[in-house]
């Protein structure tokens, strides 16, 4: 039955070591939030605080902050190896609980996860994590064969976002979880660690102390008097930028000025020969409008010439006939009627040749008209074929350049340019815009391309770390390879000199040879705290062995106590006979007195 907790503030429930220091799996429970720990110098107090608060609040592993004294041997990596071990990995965890008003309970679990090397370096690679579930019950920190979980193995049972390798992300999560102080809480977990010093009044550093009580104190305004403080301390430096960017500015400004010269330039210069094709395309189309226009007032023209020549041709028919109907009459008395239609047949006759040759000209005229509009509509389609190509080659560079939908929206149709006029200023608009745009994201992509080059260093360097950690690795296999090939001698020879040790015994009788033979084989092949028996049966035979010896001892004092008194007896009997004073002796409580 794990504890609960009865208040609504955030009190340690339990705690616990893993492979820490002398404990291997060392589970504390708290009484109300307080924790109380008894034990002789050495038994390892210091090293449960030391280990759990307030390292636990504060993430770092340097001596000189988990430490009380300071003292820089005992780091952490001799906390985990303590001189006897070559690999070894533990746990520090405690567990906090409250009540809330709906009378549900809420629980945050945090702990450090920390793996030591012998010869590697001085610092442990640590992982650290910050979750609500409880410890022993929702996950265990064990393995089924009492290992503790490797950080990989920790991940997958409580997620990616419950564990971190920076104490920066760690830290800000505890705070999250139980305080919710924000910018103030390393300020007090400094301070923390300097209240907590021995002898602090013997070794007083008053301006640090008073820096770190000020530094705790709550702000007035957090983010203001942060602000006015940061902006006094770096004043002459915030004035040297802030020049320094007016500097650059300026010439940033004057780069944009000239380089906007040079863009709407380029612009021009390849628009240009788009331009030059349009103004074609517009005179070649205003040409064919004039031609048609004069091909049709010569067709009207040709049609009036041939309505008059028919008329004419009719006048003549008749005239004829009148002249042929007068010739054939008996009667010729009227001549200068027939003069006179001979004078206006030969009239009509210069106007049929005049008419004539205007049709002829017309014709001519007509001829010329088709040949120019034959020519001006092969020249149109030629300027078309041009803008075409030149338009797909833009289309091709647009896309090319990432600005194929900005070309789409700006450029209209070949048929439709009549018709948009001043699109060119508009497209060199957007243009422009496009450029500032692709310049700007050209930036950033210098500067994420130097971020890439920063992490593939880093990658290669952790990956020629992983190489030098895995040929340690197999140089470790190795070594175990050999140390099993030697277990089983090295078993049989502690077994031979158990036998021969406890055969020299006088009043220790621990447990028999086949006894423990069992349970040391079982030792050595998994490695489980659980199978060692030697040291508690050794234990046990000592506290029995020490328990008969202090009976014996015991009941020896009572007898000497005993022993002196009847001489006390003696000698007092001894000094009343040597002055001839007898005592009788006592009545018999047997006999009546009467």
């Amino acid at each position: 039955m794990l504890p609960e907790p009865t208040s609504e503030r955030f009190k340690p429930l339990r705690s616990g070591l893993i492979n820490l220091y002398k404990y291997e799996d060392q589970e504390f429970w708290f009484d109300h939030g307080r924790l109380l720990l008894r034990g002789n110098n050495g038994t390892g107090k210091s090293r449960v605080l030391a280990l759990q608060l307030p390292f636990l609040f504060d993430g770092e592993i340097s001596s000189h902050r988990v430490e009380p004294d300071g003292d820089p041997a005992r780091s952490m990596a001799w906390h985990l190896l303590m001189n006897d071990y070559d690999d070894r990995l533990g746990y520090t965890w405690i567990e906090f609980g409250r009540r809330k008003s709906d009378g549900t309970f809420e629980f945050v679990t945090l702990g450090c996860g920390m793996r030591a090397i012998r010869g590697v370096d001085g610092l442990p690679n640590r992982w650290y994590f910050a979750t609500n579930r409880r410890v022993g019950k929702d996950f265990r920190l064990l393995t089924d064969q009492r290992q503790p979980l490797s950080r990989d193995q920790l991940e997958m049972i409580l997620g990616e976002a419950s564990l971190f390798r920076r104490v920066e992300d760690y830290r800000k999560r505890v705070d999250e979880l139980l305080f919710g102080l924000k910018l103030r809480y390393e300020s007090l977990i400094e301070l923390l660690i300097r209240l907590r010093a021995p002898q602090l009044a013997r070794k007083l550093d008053e301006d640090r102390l008073s820096g770190a009580l000020s530094d705790a104190l709550p702000p007035l305004g957090e983010t203001l008097v942060k602000d006015v403080a940061e902006s006094f301390r770096n004043l002459d430096s915030i004035r040297a930028d802030l020049q320094m960017h007016r500097d650059m500015h300026a010439e940033v400004g004057k780069f944009l000025q000239d380089y906007q010269r040079y863009l709407q330039v380029a612009a021009r210069r390849r628009a240009e020969s788009a331009r030059t094709q349009h103004s074609r395309y517009e005179e070649t189309n205003r040409g064919i409008s004039d031609q048609t226009r004069k091909k049709e007032h010569a067709e009207g023209e040709i049609t009036v010439a041939e309505t008059k020549k028919k008329a004419a041709d009719l006048a003549k028919q008749e005239a004829t006939s009148q002249l042929e109907a007068l010739r054939d009459s008996p009667f010729q008395s009227d001549a200068i009627a027939l003069e006179n239609a001979r004078g206006q047949a030969a009239s009509w006759k210069e106007q049929l040749a005049t008419r004539t040759g205007e049709k002829v000209l017309r014709e001519t005229r007509l001829s010329s008209a088709e040949e120019e509009y034959a020519r001006q509509e092969k020249r149109v389609a030629e300027t078309r074929n041009q803008i075409a190509e030149v338009i797909r080659c833009a289309q091709l560079a647009a896309k090319a350049a990432a600005f194929l939908e900005d070309h789409n929206r700006q450029v209209p149709d070949l048929l439709a340019w009549p018709q948009k006029a001043g699109w060119i200023a508009c497209a060199e608009n957007a243009l422009n815009d496009c450029a500032r745009h692709r310049e700007g994201m050209l930036t950033q992509l210098v500067a994420l391309h130097a971020v890439c080059l920063k992490a593939q260093a880093e990658l290669a360097q952790a990956q020629e770390r992983e190489n030098r950690a895995e040929s340690r690795v197999s140089s470790e296999r190795e070594n175990e390879r050999m140390l099993d090939a030697e277990l089983i001698p090295a078993s049989e020879t502690l077994l031979k000199e158990y036998a021969r040790w406890k055969a020299n015994l006088i009043w220790l009788r621990p447990p028999e040879v086949e006894i423990l033979s069992d349970s040391l084989n079982r030792w050595l092949e998994t490695g489980d705290a659980a199978d060692r028996l030697l040291p508690n049966a050794m234990e046990t035979a000592s506290a029995v062995a020490e328990g008969e010896r202090r009976h014996e001892l015991a009941g020896v004092e009572q007898e000497i106590g005993q022993l002196e008194q009847r001489l006390a007896e003696l000698k007092v009997e001894q000094g009343e006979l040597e002055t001839g004073r007898h005592v009788p002796p006592q009545f018999p409580v047997t006999r009546d007195p009467n």
